[in-house]
């Protein structure tokens, strides 16, 4: 049986109502639907951690990465920024902690200097560290959550918030205006309702 949310109540007590509410809420998602008494969208914080490393002096942005890089080898991600590069990688599970660890940061590092020897000052290195929305099968959660008609998720993405935050936003658009010329892709793969247990789903 389908049923309906009529709006939100916000931590300030206000109402807002609407006819649709979607849910992207990254690491927040997960404990913010169970208010609701969904407990079947599994998204996880996967804390993450990465490097800003300026150019050696006499270096600029024209002798550097142009484009991003990444070594899926050794899970570096190298992305150019102006007057240096992001390195970015592991993964680890650490609840919502965003402490920086000094042994994992000097090991991403170690690793961002013999990839790119004599262009970044390590010596002058900015760690920061994240908790990525991670699903349990690394793709995005996308669409209708059961058992609403008219409550959506978008997240799960983990690493790749920004790469596919555009393209998640337009395939959710198009699903909740129940356009049958779109999303141009199979949305199957995204569903929300593929963690249900398949003799669950007709409740």
């Amino acid at each position: 049986m389908k049923v309906k949310v009529v709006g939100v109540v916000t931590s300030s007590g206000r109402s807002i109502y609407a006819d649709n509410v979607v849910i992207c809420a990254g690491n927040h998602a997960t404990p913010l639907l169970k208010l609701a008494g969904v407990k079947h969208i599994p998204i996880y914080p996967v804390k993450g951690y990465a490097i800003r490393l300026p150019y050696v002096e006499g270096m600029d942005d024209s002798k550097g990465p142009q484009v991003n890089i990444v070594d899926d080898a050794n899970k570096l991600y190298v992305s150019p920024l102006k007057g240096g590069v992001r390195v970015s990688g592991i993964a680890e599970i650490a609840g919502y902690n965003t402490e920086v660890d000094p042994a994992r940061a000097r090991f991403l590092l170690d690793r961002a200097l013999s990839w790119l020897p004599g262009l970044v000052d390590g010596e002058k290195a900015v760690f920061h560290s994240c908790c990525r929305p991670l699903s349990p099968d690394d793709v995005p959660i996308i669409g209708a959550v059961h058992p609403f008609s008219n409550l959506y998720i978008n997240g799960g993405h983990g690493s790749k918030g920004w790469t596919l935050c555009f393209g998640s936003s337009c395939m959710l658009s198009q699903i909740i205006a129940k356009n049958d010329d779109a999303p141009d892709i199979d949305i199957t793969p995204y569903d929300p309702q593929r963690f249900i247990p398949v003799w669950k789903r007709a409740l």
